[in-house]
């Protein structure tokens, strides 16, 4: 089996409601959607989700449009899928970074790979251990009142984990926040709360001891991403488990952290790492150094949510479930057969080859990006619609 073309198609899906983190405002859904197609007929699915770009991650659907057309489709074209460490590799080589374009090209090959035997992706990367995943729901309105009314609506539909999006305003806005969820959401349910690199560290050290008395599930990336001894002094000042999510693209990141004793959990989001490749190194990491992972979001669609799910029921070291709740953000999915959740729960069928999803073609022509085209490398190439 070898690589033959590659398709690059970028959508845009609005969202039901504003999402606000520290940093950023996210009114819109933006992703390059990747087919690789083999020799044999078989078409591997990718996708980059792009919607915060270029802040987080620091790309946009444009240059990876053109990196992968420019630089990466040399060193996929002609290659045997299953030779996955030599086209990384040599994909490293050719593009520094840019691990979200990286990660869609990933997805595909390994979505081909699985197809090609005839299994489900999870088969291929460790193994069903885990026979569904408890979902995290994010609050990010920014509203004491709306927040917990929101998370109380949300525990009636069965979820039991909530992150909330802190940074946005005052201290004294985002405590009373907490608090108000709290009350909304009872005992028994998880609270936790994401910083996105709002805080420096005294800063961060007071808020997060005044939110402790709310029982907080932990806190992810206090401080920014470059501030490891920062996040070192939290993580000791503090009760309350500290979770790595900026600070963590690389392997050599995760050595970092590992050795600062910056961090008690490590989000894993496979596009930030470049895909499931390098993420079930950086896992294995955090376990030999016993810390626990949590499977993290950048909005994707069906496509890439699926990809994240294999990865998390394969991964034993994901103790802290996942935050896969992009289609349920989305105003609405590309999928023929949406994704399953239930219950504050995100499963996946086991009669399955490769991912287990199929594209629904009339909606994916339906949110291609004004004035964009499907973009087509290889020796199948051809001009035209999808």
């Amino acid at each position: 089996m070898k690589v033959e073309q590659i398709e690059l198609i970028p959508i845009e899906i609005p969202i039901k409601r504003t999402h606000k983190i520290s940093s950023f405002t996210l009114n819109r859904g933006i992703h390059v959607i990747v087919k690789i197609h083999s020799d044999d007929g078989i078409v591997g699915l990718g996708e980059a989700p792009l919607s915060m770009g270029p802040v987080f991650p620091e790309e946009t659907y444009e240059t990876s449009i053109f990196l992968i057309k420019r630089y990466l489709s040399p060193v996929i074209l002609g290659k045997d899928p299953f030779d996955i460490e030599r086209v990384i590799r040599e994909m490293e080589r050719a593009v520094e970074g840019n691990y979200t374009t990286k990660a869609a090209v990933d997805f595909a090959l390994y979505d081909l790979m699985a197809k090609s035997v005839e299994l489900p992706l999870y088969k291929l990367i460790g193994g069903l251990f885990y026979e569904k995943v408890p979902l995290s729901w994010s609050l990010a309105i920014g509203d004491p009142e709306l927040d917990a009314k929101e998370a109380k609506e949300k525990v009636s539909e069965g979820f039991r984990i909530f992150k909330i999006k802190v940074g946005i305003s005052e201290p004294s806005v985002d405590i009373e926040r907490v608090r108000a969820i709290r009350e909304a959401v009872g005992n028994g349910v998880d609270i936790r709360i994401d910083v996105n690199q709002g805080w420096k560290p005294d800063k961060a050290i007071k808020i997060i001891q005044k939110m402790e008395r709310y029982e907080l599930g932990f806190v992810e990336q206090p401080v920014p991403r470059w501030d490891i001894n920062g996040m070192a002094r939290i993580a000791k000042a503090i009760d309350t488990p500290i979770m790595a999510d900026e600070s963590l693209y690389t392997l050599h990141d995760a050595i970092t952290l590992i050795e600062k004793e910056a961090a008690d959990i490590f989000a894993i989001k496979l596009m930030k790492h470049g895909g499931i490749y390098n993420s079930k190194k950086i896992c294995a990491l955090a376990e030999a150094a016993d810390i626990s992972c949590y499977v993290g979001s950048n909005l994707e669609t069906g496509v890439a949510t699926a990809i994240c799910v294999h990865f998390a029921v394969a991964s034993s070291n994901v103790t802290y479930g996942c935050e896969l709740f992009g289609p349920l953000l989305l105003t609405d999915d590309i999928l023929k057969t949406p994704i399953e959740y239930r219950e504050g729960y995100i499963g996946i069928p086991r009669k399955i080859f490769g991912l287990g999803v199929e594209i629904n073609e009339t909606k994916l022509k339906n949110y291609l990006i004004k004035g964009e085209r499907v973009h087509k490398i290889g020796k199948l190439s051809v001009s035209g619609e999808i």
